[in-house]
C-alpha cells in the first residue's frame, strides 16, 4: 500500500515537472532569423529593389495618358426675334463629354534610360548584398552568444566542482586539526581557499 501511494505521488509530480528543451545552435539561429525585425525590413527593401528594376522605371517603355472631361450646364434662355416671336425658357441644359488618349515614346534620350537601367540593377544588387551581409552578421552574433552561454555554463560547472573539492579539503583539514594530525595553518589556508 505504501508503494502504491509512492508511485502515485511520483506520477503526479513527474507530470507537473516538464523540463525546458535544450536549444540547439541550429534552432537558435533559426529563431533569430525568424524573429529579427531589422532583417525582415532589410528583406522587404531587397524585394522592393528587385521589383523596381523594370524597363518602365528605366524609361524604355512609352507612357500612355488618358484624359476625360465631362461638363454640364443649365441656362435660362430669353430671346425676342425681329418678327415678333418671343422665346422664354428656363433650365435649358447642355452636356459635353470629351476624351483624349496620348502615347509618348522617347526613342533616344541621350543614354539616360541605359543609365537608369544600370542604376536600378545596381540598387537591386546592393540591396541583396545588404540583406545577405545582415543575415550573416545575425547568424554569427547568434552563434557567438550561444557558445558564450555554453562556455559560461561549463565554467559554472567547473567552479562548482572546484568548490566541492575545496569544501572537502576544509573538512579534511578540520578533521585533521581536531584529531591532532594537522595544523591550524593548514585549516585556515583551506578556509581561505574556500
Amino acid at each position: 500500500m505504501k508503494h502504491n501511494g509512492f508511485w502515485l505521488l511520483t506520477c503526479f509530480l513527474s507530470i507537473g515537472l516538464n523540463a525546458q528543451p535544450l536549444l540547439s545552435p541550429e534552432s537558435a539561429v533559426q529563431l533569430a532569423l525568424k524573429q529579427n525585425l531589422f532583417l525582415a525590413a532589410n528583406q522587404v527593401n531587397s524585394l522592393n529593389a528587385e521589383l523596381q528594376q523594370t524597363y518602365g522605371n528605366a524609361g524604355f517603355l512609352p507612357s500612355l495618358q488618358i484624359n476625360t472631361a465631362y461638363s454640364m450646364q443649365s441656362n435660362d434662355l430669353k430671346q425676342e426675334f425681329s418678327n415678333g416671336l418671343k422665346v422664354d425658357k428656363r433650365g435649358v441644359g447642355s452636356s459635353n463629354l470629351q476624351a483624349g488618349l496620348g502615347l509618348q515614346w522617347t526613342l533616344f534620350d541621350g543614354g539616360r534610360m541605359f543609365h537608369n537601367w544600370n542604376r536600378l540593377k545596381e540598387e537591386s544588387r546592393l540591396a541583396g548584398f545588404s540583406f545577405g551581409a545582415e543575415s550573416e552578421n545575425l547568424v554569427a552574433n547568434t552563434l557567438m552568444a550561444y557558445y558564450r552561454i555554453v562556455q559560461l555554463q561549463q565554467q559554472l560547472k567547473s567552479i562548482e566542482a572546484g568548490l566541492k573539492v575545496v569544501e572537502q579539503q576544509v573538512l579534511v583539514s578540520k578533521t585533521r586539526l581536531e584529531s591532532g594530525a594537522g595544523s591550524r595553518q593548514e585549516y585556515l589556508q583551506s578556509e581561505i581557499d574556500l
